[in-house]
């Protein structure tokens, strides 16, 4: 459904520049026409002259989101058609059907007898109800291969397979109509317009660069469904050996070896062959559900999730109160897209052990951040776009692979402390955790990229602590340390729960004292960068105990760092408002700001970190008592060191003031 709606927002977009095209130029020239250049060295007049001129766009902006909604919603609708519809053309196909021999009985649906052109047993919603279709040839095969066949379809009906099944096949049907729409309408345009030619306008690089993405997207769509397909087959024969049909399901198969399998079957085929059947049900033990490819084409349409949704969403909600929260849309649409796709494998399977080689754990860590630039690349939104990135930035391609080379650290060392604790089910945890990761990771990486271009990446403090996600990002740092702490105990370099709390409370004393009894230059000028230093010194005392984790926990450091960093930010935030309260003329409220801010600050900064655990020794064994125990004092150092850093180089952190004091 995902690669429809992707391909329809597409269509549409494409169908709007043809139809549209021109009244949508006109409209952009009349408004950059009707307003004032502002003065270049006058930010205020400049941002005045923008307001004014998205205000004058808006309407043309939302015709051209409307027509990449409708579009998207016109294919989904008809790929859902063909989901209903294509079963009962089976039938009819296959037909007439009948009542199949007495000697059959099926554990679960009811059994019908095909005509003679079905050659395959097949499973299908008939008459408001799962059915078992299976050919009249199996008349003459053994009781115990077809009571096999029979545990095994209802093996998929009970894991609720059938309407996946129909919707990919739906899938395959609509999306080449998908690609073809926009050729219709271009063929259409070019022959109703005097001056233009057909084949001039179809031969164009626009339209062969349009079907290279399209293809790249069927390919992309056909690897994932394979791969989900084939992990359904082996949960079915799971069913079916758990049902007693495991002698008639493996003498079936070792018949089904021996025959040749067609090119069609080898290439385009999503069930796995009969040998990786029997090898599965010989050892039992579950294929991977996604693989590295797999992991790879997952991250590259999730991207592509977020760049199709941000050619509908930012024309769409243009000088509204919503506009600012377009890019956290859109990350939200391609977290959920990563989140069901790669979850299920990351956090209900045993994930590798953070002991593994370095190049392995690389590979797992990698895969999805090596993916992004590839997405940003090859998207079918961007046929025919000239620029430097999607978002207008060469930053992106930075920033968005470090946001979810961080995600992605993080999300496997959770699912694997949680594999430890031995509670491996369960869907809604796991889910909202992975989607919350990637979808602040989505929304960090493309809208830093904005502000890094326009401030430079000195600005990182007032980066991080002065945008929209300010606030999501301190609710996931202090979500993200509670789950933490109910996983607690569960990895190789265990640290006591005592030792994690002195450490976050020496790196806030720590913290604190440097930063009482030192003085910035930067204070003298400006007043209120007091404040600002207090702030960032809070966030530096999370970080200072998270380096002193890495430094003892190495590889397995992760669960650790999210339970210390956080307290320790708040366990400084209290010095700093014990310090400020009686000054404040809004305590409540400037207080909610001074904490936010520093905890945001902090879960960049981890997220940043996370994606470097990687490169880390492994320890293969706890870490010694007297290691623990120089923890606090680590991290004490450690935190005086970064205030210090911070007070003294107070310049070059590019401190602008905007907090109202």
């Amino acid at each position: 459904m995902v690669v429809l709606a992707v391909a329809g927002i597409t269509a549409g977009a494409l169908i709007f520049n043809e139809v549209h095209g021109t009244a949508w130029t006109d409209a952009w020239k009349r408004c950059e026409q009707s307003v004032a250049p502002p003065p270049p060295d006058d930010p205020q007049k400049q941002l005045e002259a923008q307001t004014i001129f998205f205000a004058c766009f808006a309407p043309a902006e939302r015709v051209r989101a409307a027509s990449g909604f409708a579009g998207g919603a016109a294919i989904v609708a008809s790929g859902l058609i063909l989901t209903w519809w294509l079963p009962r053309r089976l039938v009819r196909r296959v037909g007439p059907l009948s009542d199949p021999p007495a000697r059959w009985s099926s554990p679960g649906p009811p059994v019908l007898l095909g005509g003679s052109r079905l050659v395959e047993p097949f499973t299908v919603q008939y008459r408001g109800k799962p059915h078992i279709v299976m050919p009249r040839g199996a008349r003459r095969r053994p009781t115990a291969q077809i009571e096999a066949v029979l545990r095994h379809e209802s093996g998929h009906v009970a894991a609720g397979d059938v309407r996946l099944v129909w919707l990919v096949r739906g899938l395959r049907w609509a999306l080449p109509m998908v690609a073809v729409v926009p050729l219709v309408v271009t063929t259409i345009a070019a022959l109703a317009g005097p001056d233009r030619s057909v084949l001039g306008s179809l031969l164009s690089w626009s339209w062969l660069d349009y079907a290279a993405r399209v293809a790249l997207l069927a390919v992309a769509a056909w690897i994932i469904a394979a791969r989900i397909g084939r992990a359904r087959e082996h949960e079915a024969d799971a069913y079916a050996a758990a049902d007693g049909a495991a002698p008639g399901l493996t003498a079936m198969l070792e018949q089904a070896k021996a025959q040749p399998r067609s090119l069609r079957e080898r290439v385009a085929g999503t069930h796995p062959t009969p040998q990786q059947r029997l090898t599965y049900l010989a050892n039992r033990t579950p294929p991977a559900v996604l693989g590295r490819l797999d992991e790879s084409v997952a991250a590259v349409l999730a991207v592509t999730v977020l760049t199709a949704s941000y050619a509908v969403t930012t024309p769409a909600f243009t000088a509204t109160a919503v506009a600012p929260w377009t890019p956290a849309i859109d990350a939200l649409l391609a977290g959920v897209l990563l989140a069901v796709t790669c979850g299920p494998a990351w956090w209900h399977q045993q994930p590798p052990d953070s002991r593994a080689p370095r190049w392995h754990r690389a590979g797992m860590y990698l895969t999805v951040p090596l993916a992004v630039p590839i997405g940003l690349f090859i998207g079918v939104n961007r046929t025919g776009v000239a620029g430097e990135s999607p978002y207008g930035s060469l930053w992106v391609l930075l920033t968005l692979p470090l946001a979810t080379a961080g995600a992605t650290v993080i999300c496997v060392a959770l699912a694997r402390a949680r594999w430890r604790t031995g509670r491996t089910d369960g869907w809604a945890v796991p889910m909202l955790v992975t989607t919350i990761l990637y979808g602040l990771a989505f929304w960090i990486g493309t809208a830093s990229s904005f502000s890094v271009q326009l401030w430079k990446p000195s600005a990182y403090l007032f980066l991080a602590g002065d945008a929209q996600w300010a606030l999501p990002l301190a609710v996931a740092a202090v979500l993200g340390c509670l789950f933490a702490w109910r996983l607690r105990g569960t990895t190789a370099s265990r640290i006591p729960p005592a030792i994690i709390l002195l450490s976050a409370a020496a790196a806030a004393a720590a913290s604190c004292a440097v930063r009482l009894l030192t003085e910035a230059t930067v204070e003298k000028s400006q007043k209120a960068s007091v404040q600002l230093l207090d702030m960032w010194s809070a966030a530096g005392a999370g970080l200072a105990v998270a380096l002193a984790v890495l430094v003892v926990a190495g590889a397995d450091a992760v669960p650790h760092l999210l339970r210390a960093a956080p307290p320790a930010t708040v366990l400084a935030f209290v010095a700093i408002y014990i310090r400020w309260a009686t000054v404040w003329s809004d305590p409540i409220g400037t207080a909610r700001r001074f904490l936010v801010i520093p905890l945001a600050v902090l879960a960049v900064t981890v997220l940043l970190l996370a994606a470097f655990v990687p490169l880390l020794p492994s320890r293969s064994r706890p870490p010694h008592r007297a290691v623990l125990y120089l923890l606090p004092p680590l991290s004490a150092g450690i935190a005086a060191a970064v205030t210090t850093l911070l007070i003294n180089y107070a310049h070059l952190m590019e401190y602008r003031v905007r907090l109202p004091l």
